[in-house]
């Protein structure tokens, strides 16, 4: 995979996370044991870019950094989301883990306190490497030895209905990128015909339609929100555009795909009477995106005074395809929006 490709999919994969906090309890419940009470917790974005002081400033950045707040208490979630197995990865979470903590670090008793956070990996495509946790062990020069794990989601192994079983509503867009290593396998295939390129794509568009309409029935049952609803439509729609790009460029997929999902959304639009409201929730998706993946939303006082419903899809796009919030504005000024 290409780093600009790593860059989009990251992109879609931090979007699918600008969803109401109903949506965001439910999933750490289900993933860390938790019984958190919509009402009773409060959950903001954390800060997801720690400077190395001793490489000329550079910068580890994580994906997704959450804390839970109930009265005094803070509780704070790391999650990172891998597509391949990498062997390097439990040295990576404890890196992560230790700039996260000393971020949130204490004094106590003229001792520095450091808290780890507790710590998640998604990985996403199937691999007989991967275990169910991530382990590491530290021994320290006098010989004490600290044993360090993480666990391990493992995506291929869940369904649409296994999600929505589960209450993980936020990670069934993510079923469409499970196209992508049939795809590839298809690549690297002597003598792969299109037609099997289009009949595989033919498939993700059916899941899409499918997932569009779980989607749908979770909003219309309240288990989500409008504005949940309307970021995995886009996902889904950025994740089709996605494996449509690399692998088939088929030139009518994505319009037929995106007037598919609009199907969704328009219905719902007027039967709930939300045209302002559709354009108040992408507006405020979109300033959760920019938090998210570049901590910097200096820029929507300027997204705010765009009308267009299409415009703010657009630009929404943009910024999951952006490396940078500079990237983004660039973008901006090519659409004339800056």
């Amino acid at each position: 995979m290409s780093k600009n490709e790593e860059v989009k999919l990251d992109g879609i994969l931090k979007a699918l996370f600008s969803t109401s906090q109903q949506v965001l309890i439910n999933f750490i419940n289900r993933m860390f044991g938790t019984d958190y009470c919509y009402g009773d917790v409060a959950v903001t974005y954390g800060k997801t870019e720690f400077p190395l002081e001793d490489f000329n400033y550079d910068f580890i950045k994580a994906d997704l950094i959450l804390n839970f707040l109930e009265e005094e208490k803070k509780t704070v979630y790391h999650i990172e989301f891998q597509t391949k197995n990498d062997t390097s990865m439990a040295i990576r979470m404890f890196q992560y883990g230790f700039h996260i903590g000393k971020n949130n670090s204490i004094l106590e008793n003229n001792i520095k306190v450091v808290y780890f956070p507790k710590q998640l990996v998604i990985f996403i495509e199937e691999n007989s490497k991967i275990k169910d946790e991530l382990r590491l062990k530290i021994i320290f020069p006098g010989g004490e030895k600290v044993d360090y794990s993480v666990p391990v989601m493992k995506y291929w192994e869940y369904t649409d209905i296994n999600l929505i079983e589960e209450k993980l509503y936020i990670l069934l867009p993510l079923q469409v990128f499970k196209f992508r290593k049939i795809f590839e396998h298809l690549k690297r295939k002597k003598d792969t015909g299109r037609s099997e390129f289009d009949d595989v794509l033919k498939e993700a568009k059916n899941l899409s339609y499918k997932l569009a309409k779980e989607i749908s029935r979770l909003n219309s049952r309240k288990e989500i929100m409008d504005n949940d609803f309307n970021s995995m439509l886009i996902a889904i729609q950025n994740l089709m555009a996605y494996l449509n790009r690399n692998y088939c460029n088929n030139k009518n997929v994505e319009e037929e795909v995106s007037k598919m999902l609009k199907s969704f959304y328009d219905p719902a639009v007027e039967k709930k009477g939300i045209e302002k409201g559709r354009r108040e929730t992408l507006i405020s998706n979109l300033q959760t995106l920019l938090n998210i993946k570049f901590s910097d939303t200096s820029y929507m006082s300027r997204i705010k005074k765009i009308e267009d419903e299409d415009t703010l899809n657009s630009v929404f796009e943009d910024a999951v395809k952006s490396n940078s919030i500079e990237e983004l504005k660039e973008k901006l000024k090519q659409r004339k929006l800056n």
